[in-house]
């Protein structure tokens, strides 16, 4: 353990004081930014945590503290949010029922730690689940308007193409020693790989915690860039048509199943509110109707189709269709489900791990690879029950603003969180991915997007930040 002499911890303390009140003033003047600073930073967190880890061997307590960051700035906009508040300024939150899911499940999720055999693990647990909810009511608070929001979506179809691009020359063209040397490495040492025609490849995580992630962004990036080339016109809508291609390609080489059955589902969900709203509907059909739709559509398919086969990655498809049942997801999901059956008051908040928190120990209670499974067996089926119910009630709040609103970049968030929740709802039956601060933070941000603008359909309220 390191010892630390009182002058130096009264140094860092003093810093951290001066870098928290400067951080406060920054976001009393500027709070979305500063929210867009923390989601972009988030995505850049990981690397940063591996490089120092990996790379330079660094102290853990380095890597706990320079973990924190995004701590600080939560703290710092939500101190800055309510001196807004108290100096009478208007932050314009209008709280609707499924508020009070969010407040039944963290009442829950507290009691559920309290009686758990390792409060601490359930605190680690909470945290995971809802620190990134805290985006969702910082976006519905901050109230962006739709030009900002623009901004944002396509800084991130840019910082996409960084990162898909980076995912491709990993997976590509890194051998061992690089993955080793810039520290893509799991904690045990061991590179993630996948067996393809015999053989081994690496999977690339890029600046993310991992390939599903990775995988799931690219999903994502994909949705955000066809929605903006379906919203936009002239140079931009080319350039976003452009970008699908690269972050289909680099879905694949991820080899994720659950980065692909999100995409898919969310293709599926598309298509079926295209083919229920005449609007949609008539809007596609112009849409096709121009010369170079159709051709340019099947060269993508047949572009896309073609990555599948040469990369290994649709026999990987193949053959865990063919072989479902005996597949380990399936099979783990198989022994979870009896389990929770047997237990349906849950094992404890932070008992079905593994749970590796900040400062807490890792415990693993019941190890299942599901967030759903996890959330059932630490909150109970009720608890699966109402974070269900809060999603099925935000959708609903996603398809009014998708159907009411006259601004394209309300309607693309909202169809994005519309399209986009039922994959993701699938992948977490399958992996733990939403205990991943970077994934849901830009997830619970597009949702927060979505709700905050059907308040203003329902309330006539103006946009504050431009």
């Amino acid at each position: 353990m390191t010892n630390f002499s009182p002058t130096t911890i009264l140094i860092a303390i003093g810093v951290l004081a001066l870098l928290a009140i400067g951080l406060t003033w920054l976001a009393y003047r500027r709070p979305y930014a500063i929210l867009v600073t923390l989601l972009f930073g988030l995505l850049l967190q990981e690397q940063m945590i591996r490089y120092l880890r990996f790379a330079l061997e660094a102290p853990g307590y380095l890597i706990q503290g320079a973990s924190l960051w995004k701590e600080l700035l939560l703290v710092a906009l939500i101190l800055a949010l309510a001196l807004r508040w108290l100096r009478g300024a208007d932050l314009a939150i209008r709280f609707q029922w499924f508020d009070l899911l969010v407040l039944a499940l963290l009442l829950l999720a507290m009691a559920h730690s309290i009686f758990s055999i390792d409060p601490l693990a359930g605190v680690a647990a909470i945290r995971n689940l809802f620190e990134p909810l805290l985006v969702f009511y910082l976006v519905r608070v901050i109230n962006p308007s739709p030009r900002a929001l623009r901004n944002t979506l396509w800084a991130l179809l840019v910082v996409g193409v960084l990162i898909s691009a980076l995912g491709i020359w990993q997976a590509l063209a890194w051998e061992s020693s690089t993955f080793e040397r810039w520290g893509y490495l799991h904690p045990e040492r061991w590179i993630p790989t996948v067996a393809v025609d015999g053989g081994f490849r690496f999977r690339p995580s890029s600046t993310v915690a991992g390939p599903n992630i990775l995988g799931s962004f690219n999903a994502l990036f994909a949705a955000l860039a066809l929605g903006l080339a379906l919203t936009t016109t002239g140079r931009k809508r080319w350039a976003a048509a452009a970008a699908v291609p690269l972050f289909l390609l680099g879905l694949v080489y991820t080899y994720s199943r659950s980065g692909m059955l999100t995409l898919g589902v969310s293709g599926v969900v598309f298509l079926l509110v295209t083919l229920w709203q005449p609007d949609l509907r008539s809007r596609a059909r112009a849409f096709f109707a121009r010369r170079w739709v159709l051709p340019v559509t099947l060269l993508l398919i047949t572009g896309f189709a073609a990555a599948l086969a040469i990369s290994g990655m649709g026999a990987r498809l193949t053959g865990s269709l063919t072989t479902l049942t005996s597949q380990f997801h399936m099979q783990d999901k198989v022994e979870a489900l009896s389990f929770v059956l047997q237990h349906p008051a849950g094992i404890g908040m932070g008992q079905a791990g593994p749970r590796d928190g900040l400062f807490f120990p890792e415990v693993a209670g019941y190890d299942v690879e599901s967030s759903l499974f996890q959330i059932a067996l630490d909150m109970g089926i009720w608890g699966l029950a109402l974070w269900l119910a809060l999603i099925g009630w935000l959708w609903s709040a996603f398809w009014k603003t998708w159907q009411g609103s006259t601004s394209s970049e309300v309607r693309l968030v909202a169809a994005l969180a519309t399209c986009l929740w039922p994959g993701y709802l699938l992948a977490f039956l399958f992996l733990p991915l939403m205990q991943s601060m970077v994934l849901m933070s830009w997830l619970w941000f597009l949702s927060g997007a979505g709700v905050r603008f059907e308040n203003q359909l329902t309330a006539g309220q103006p946009s504050a930040y431009r």
